[in-house]
C-alpha cells in the first residue's frame, strides 16, 4: 500500500492489521545547557582586593577629612608606615596578587559564558532546522526555520567548540595551580589575617567552580552527543519523503478490509487526522464452497398392490396389480462445489461455473439416501445462489421376476418389488457459502 503526499515527520500512519508504522515522535537530542550559576556566584563572592590595600585605605580617611591640612599630614604618616612596615608591605602585596588571580577567574568566566551563548545559539538553529521538517513545503517557515544552517558543518563547529572550552580549562587549572602554590608560599600571611583568609577562601571556590563548569561543558558537547545529534538529522533527512509505502498486505479469502488512520505525531497540534476503510476483492477465480439444495429428479419407484378374489370358502385367487408411476422424486442434498469464476473483471466476481458432489436425500413416498454429481452456475461472491445439473444415483423399487401382473396365484404375494440401483439426472437450486 502506497499513500502519497503525506509528510511523515508530521503525521503516522496506521493499519488495522500488523503492519510496520511509526508509532512515536522521533525523540530529537539537544546539547544541556552549560550552567553557570554557580560559577557566577562563586565569582560575586569575590571581593575587592583594591580596597583593602593599606594605603587605599589611608586614602579613604584623608578623603573623608575633606583633605584638611591634619588629613593630609595623617595620610602621609599612613603612607609612610605602610612603607615602611613589612607586615602591612606584605599584605598589600599579596591583595595585589589576589586581585591579579580574580581577574583570571573573571577572563576564564567570561570566557565559558560566551561559549555557552554559542553552544545556545547552535541548540536553537538545530532545533530550529529540526522544525522546519514539519512544516509544509507551502509554509513560509519553513525556510526561514532552515536559513543559515548547513548541516555538514555541526561536527566541525562543534569540533571547535569543544577545543576552546579545552583550552580555556587547561587555562584554569594552571592559574588554579599557580594560586595554590601561592597561598602555599604565603601561608603565614594570609592566616595573620581575617580578611586575607577570606579572599583566599573565596578564590579557591572560584577555581573549584571554575573547573566544574568547564568539565560540564565538555560532557555537555562531547562527541556521543554530537553523534546522536547527526543520527536524529539523518532520521529526519530520511523520513521527509511524501510518500508512505507498507509492507505488503495478504489477501485472506476472496476480499479483505482495512481500515487506515492517518494522524498528527504530536498532540499539541491543531492538524486534522484521517480515517477511512478499504475493501480490496481478491483477484484468484478458482473457489471452494458448500451448501444445500433442493433437488427435483427422475428416479421412480414402481408400485405394486396385491388384490383378492374369492372364488371358494376353500380357494381364492391373488393379482399384482401395478399401480400408477410417481413423475420423479423431491428431495435435499449436501453440495460441495469446486469453480472458477467465468467472469471475473467485468461483473466483479459475480458468476462462476463449478462442478458439485455430495449426499442427498429423496423425500417422496420412501425416503431414501442418494449420491449426487453434477456441475452447474453459482452468482454471488461470498454467498451465491446456485443451480446444478446432477447425475443422482441411488435404489429405487422394481417388481420382481417372480411376479407377474398377467398371472394368479393361489398364494398372497409376500413381496412384489425388489431394490435396484438406478441413475437419472436431477435440477437442483441451492444456497452456497464459499471457503
Amino acid at each position: 500500500m502506497k499513500i502519497d503526499s503525506i509528510n511523515l515527520n508530521v503525521y503516522k500512519v496506521t493499519l488495522a492489521n500488523k503492519d510496520t508504522t511509526i508509532a512515536s515522535t522521533l525523540t530529537f537530542p539537544t546539547f544541556e545547557s552549560i550552567g553557570l550559576d554557580a560559577l557566577t556566584k562563586a565569582v560575586g563572592q569575590i571581593p575587592d582586593f583594591t580596597t583593602l590595600s593599606s594605603i587605599a585605605q589611608a586614602e579613604r580617611v584623608a578623603k573623608s577629612q575633606l583633605f584638611s591640612d591634619d588629613a593630609l599630614n595623617d595620610k602621609a604618616k599612613r603612607i609612610m608606615h605602610v612603607e615602611t612596615d613589612p607586615q602591612l608591605r606584605k599584605k598589600d602585596q599579596v591583595n595585589t596578587q589576589f586581585e591579579h588571580y580574580k581577574k583570571l577567574v573573571s577572563q576564564h568566566t567570561d570566557s565559558l559564558r560566551n561559549i555557552n551563548r554559542q553552544v545556545d545559539a547552535l541548540v536553537l538553529a538545530v532545533s530550529n532546522f529540526g522544525l522546519s521538517y514539519q512544516a509544509d513545503a507551502s509554509n513560509p517557515m519553513k525556510s526561514a526555520l532552515a536559513a543559515g544552517f548547513a548541516a555538514d558543518k555541526v561536527l566541525d563547529y562543534s569540533a571547535k567548540l569543544r577545543k576552546r572550552i579545552s583550552d580555556v580549562s587547561q587555562q584554569a587549572v594552571v592559574a588554579s595551580t599557580n594560586f595554590n602554590q601561592y597561598v602555599y608560599d604565603n601561608l603565614g600571611t594570609i592566616t595573620a589575617d581575617e580578611e586575607l583568609k577570606k579572599g583566599a577562601a573565596a578564590l579557591e571556590n572560584a577555581f573549584t567552580a571554575l573547573k566544574t563548569t568547564g568539565d560540564k561543558a565538555a560532557a555537555a558537547i562531547d562527541a556521543g552527543k554530537v553523534t546522536t545529534l547527526l543520527t536524529a538529522l539523518i532520521h529526519l533527512e530520511n523520513n521527509k519523503a511524501t510518500s508512505y509505502i507498507s509492507l505488503p498486505l495478504q489477501l485472506k479469502g476472496d476480499y479483505s478490509r482495512i481500515k487506515i488512520k492517518v494522524e498528527p505525531i504530536r498532540t499539541d497540534t491543531n492538524l486534522p487526522r484521517f480515517e477511512t476503510e478499504l475493501e480490496y476483492p481478491a483477484t484468484k477465480r478458482f473457489y471452494i464452497g458448500g451448501g444445500a439444495s433442493i433437488y427435483r429428479g427422475g428416479l421412480t419407484n414402481e408400485a405394486y398392490s396385491v388384490s383378492a378374489t374369492k372364488i371358494s370358502d376353500t380357494r381364492t385367487d391373488y393379482r399384482v396389480v401395478q399401480e400408477p408411476e410417481s413423475r420423479g422424486e423431491l428431495g435435499f442434498a449436501a453440495l460441495l462445489h469446486f469453480g472458477n469464476k467465468i467472469y471475473p473483471t467485468s461483473m466483479n466476481n459475480l458468476v462462476g461455473l463449478h462442478g458439485s458432489i455430495g449426499p442427498a436425500l429423496a423425500i417422496s413416498n420412501k425416503v431414501r439416501p442418494r449420491l449426487a454429481a453434477g456441475a452447474g452456475l453459482s452468482v454471488g461472491r461470498k454467498q451465491a445462489l446456485t443451480v446444478d445439473v446432477l447425475a443422482m444415483g441411488g435404489y429405487v423399487d422394481r417388481r420382481s421376476n417372480v411376479y407377474s401382473p398377467m398371472a394368479v396365484y393361489n398364494e398372497e404375494p409376500k413381496q412384489v418389488t425388489v431394490s435396484q440401483l438406478d441413475f437419472k439426472l436431477a435440477l437442483s437450486l441451492g444456497y452456497m457459502y464459499k471457503f
